[in-house]
């Protein structure tokens, strides 16, 4: 096999050895590499779309005899066309996704060192190639600085669009530099050892203002290191689970009105029915801060309280809250469609807490409804306000927020595209979100994103998230009204990411959430938790792609499903392992554990109804009392139940029976009539 460059029509033909049959033709400006001196990397190549992303390998090396290592074992470079599952099954079996339903033929050279994947879906090819690159030794790796030194890895991307299609990149990280194809950026800490910092912001002073959620407000020199505490208010914060100090602003004109909002939850007496949401402004000194003046506070609960603080143009606070209902019953729900009740809301009001009389509710601090846990808020340089939101188990959400809207919550969870939503949109006008994602992926702090720094991220929406783990860049339309593209970057590299903000230079901040109630596999690492500045190499050009995964937006907000080689695998990890851990663990005195349990191990039946209808009220298992719903999962297809339901028992409780569509489809049926 050769490499041939075709230099008066700019392309790269991969061709047999002696052949004039080209395999694949790839236009050159498609094929836009940044290498790092000379390792392996492998490059997924969409031929149609002219989008260029890696696919991660770890542990990749080359041996003695320049074969190719991959975790200490042979990767055969040869491979024949007749036995596309076999070697499918072997680059499954090395981490990466082939875009295929179950095979994949591949093309290799052991003397050039090169590879090619073509893609399929349903047995048809796509357009996606996966290249491979083998180079003789592996590169010096730039090394970190201080104790936050850290060794070269990589981190692997996978996600669902829309469109039901899977897209893969990766991101490769090491010390404090990032590579991101031809785009270079710098990475590195500028404080650790934090306690969850739940807000940052910059402020006045160029240094970066935080709170950490066991009642503490701190700022930190971005440059130097240096941290200052500025308030301790511990005693009077409750901090369990998703309780404590939470968000946090500071007056645009800190000069003349040196105020600090902060919120924070706390028990008014002595059990956690007396919980309370406090809203509170404190006056900043110049080196602390003092004189709280509580604006109002609002019924709270051990879970779904919010929140974030941030600043409108003409100077009012928008405040965003949650409908503090952890049980996502229809008890507490309604806070959301209540305008008596302040939960569930965006609410706009004066710096000193009074009601401004242009509001849309006459004597009400309600700017817009129906909404379940908005912990993202920006007001953007567009002049237009957005929220990120939590659904529950589908249809995760970025908003935009008008004045007197209604989102729609507990009533619409995205689109109304099901049958009891479109009945109640026939009778309510109900603003849809601008994207959301299904399966979900428990958005975080947000900010809005136009410097030039980095070109590529221009009239963007910046969004940090939880679950899984990433920072996404939201590229809008020029109106500000619509989601052009969703690109993801360093999933799983850092952790939970619970906040972001950027300087007026165009550097861009986010904070770590790992020592939260409820932490990712592999976190919380040493220096955890961590501010984490990332910002341009200002001696290297940044070019138009800067790397990351892209899913192209469609019309509907919901997603697609994927099939796969292991589809139980896939729904586990997208539905359930954010609460009972890719291990079945639980997280104790929350989310019940899998392992062992009857449910699990008992009448199959009982837990496909279980899957299908959800659990309310209080059970215990192992003494342990656990009281928080398990939300219904009938919007899955028979077939993922089946999985799903089959993976857990057999991962879980040892019980190797097939679940089988039929007797999925009965209990639904049952549920039904």
């Amino acid at each position: 096999m050769m490499i041939e460059f075709r230099a008066m029509t700019y392309y790269f033909d991969l061709k047999l050895t002696n052949s004039s049959y080209t395999l694949l033709r790839i236009p050159l400006k498609t094929l836009k590499l940044f290498i790092y001196g000379t390792f392996f990397r492998l490059i997924v190549i969409n031929a149609q779309a002219q989008q260029t992303s890696p696919e991660p390998i770890r542990g990749v090396k080359i041996g003695k005899n320049r074969e190719l290592l991959v975790n200490g074992k042979p990767f055969l470079p040869i491979m024949s066309w007749a036995q596309p599952a076999k070697n499918y099954r072997q680059l499954r079996d090395l981490g990466f996704n082939t875009h295929t339903s179950g095979s994949a033929d591949i093309v290799a050279a052991k003397e050039v060192g090169c590879y090619a994947v073509p893609g399929f879906r349903e047995g048809k090819p796509e357009n996606d190639f996966i290249l491979g690159w083998i180079f003789d030794d592996e590169p010096d790796l730039p090394q970190g600085r201080g104790a936050d030194a850290k060794p070269r890895q990589t981190a692997g991307m996978q996600d669902r669009g829309m469109n039901g299609r899977k897209t893969v990149t990766e991101v490769v990280y090491g010390g404090d530099q990032l590579t991101l194809l031809d785009s270079t950026f710098i990475i590195s800490t500028i404080a650790s050892h934090l306690d969850v910092p739940w807000e940052i912001t910059w402020g006045p002073d160029n240094w970066i203002w935080y709170t950490e959620q066991r009642g503490t407000v701190s700022k930190v020199n971005p440059i130097t290191g240096e941290k200052k505490l500025l308030l301790r208010i511990v005693p009077d914060v409750h901090r369990k689970n998703t309780l404590g100090l939470l968000c946090m602003a500071l007056h645009p004109d800190m000069k003349n009105f040196p105020y600090v909002f902060l919120n924070y939850q706390y028990m008014k007496g002595s059990d956690l029915k007396s919980l309370q949401s406090k809203w509170v402004r404190y006056t900043y000194t110049g080196t602390t801060l003092k004189d709280p003046l509580v604006l109002f506070e609002i019924p709270a609960d051990i879970g779904h309280n919010g929140s974030r603080i941030v600043f409108a143009p003409d100077g009012k606070l928008i405040l965003a809250t949650g409908d503090a209902d952890h049980k996502n019953d229809a008890a507490n729900s309604g806070n959301a469609q209540n305008l008596e009740s302040w939960s569930g809301k965006i609410l706009r009001m004066n710096i000193d807490g009074t009601i401004p009389e242009d509001n849309p509710f006459p004597g009400s601090p309600v700017w817009a409804l129906g909404f379940r846990v908005p912990p993202g808020l920006v007001y953007a340089s567009n002049g237009k306000l957005y929220s990120a939101e939590h659904g529950n188990v589908i249809n995760d959400e970025v908003n935009l927020i008008e004045k007197g809207a209604n989102y729609g919550y507990p009533n619409v969870s995205g689109v109304c595209d099901r049958p009891r939503e479109l009945e109640y949109c026939a009778s309510h006008t109900i603003k849809a979100p601008i994207i959301a994602w299904t399966p979900t992926i428990a958005p975080a702090g947000l900010d809005y994103y136009d410097n030039s720094a980095i070109p590529e991220w221009q009239n963007s929406l910046l969004l940090v998230t939880l679950k899984s783990q990433s920072l996404r860049v939201l590229k809008l339309n020029e109106r500000g009204d619509s989601v052009l593209e969703d690109r993801v970057y360093f999933e799983k590299s850092f952790g939970r990411l619970r906040d972001i903000c950027v300087s007026p230079d165009g550097e861009v901040y986010i904070s770590t959430s790992n020592l939260d109630w409820n932490q990712a596999e592999g976190f919380p690492k040493e220096n955890d938790d961590r501010i984490i500045k990332i910002s341009g190499n200002k001696t290297s050009k940044i070019v138009s792609d800067a790397g990351g995964k892209t899913r192209n937006m469609k019309s509907s907000a919901r997603a697609a499903t994927v099939r796969s080689d292991a589809p139980g695998v896939i729904v586990y990890n997208n539905y359930c392992t954010s609460c009972h851990k890719p291990d079945g663990a639980g997280v104790p005195g929350t989310f019940p554990p899998l392992k062992g349990t009857h449910q699990v191990t008992g009448d199959k039946t009982k837990l496909i109804r279980l899957v299908l209808q959800g659990l309310s009220g209080p059970i215990t298992l192992a003494g342990v009392k656990y009281d928080t719903e398990m939300p219904s999962f009938s919007f899955l297809f028979d077939q993922e139940v089946a999985d799903v339901v089959g993976y857990v028992r057999s991962a879980f409780g040892q019980k190797q029976e097939t679940v089988t569509l039929a007797e999925v489809k009965k209990i639904r049926g049952e549920a039904k009539n």
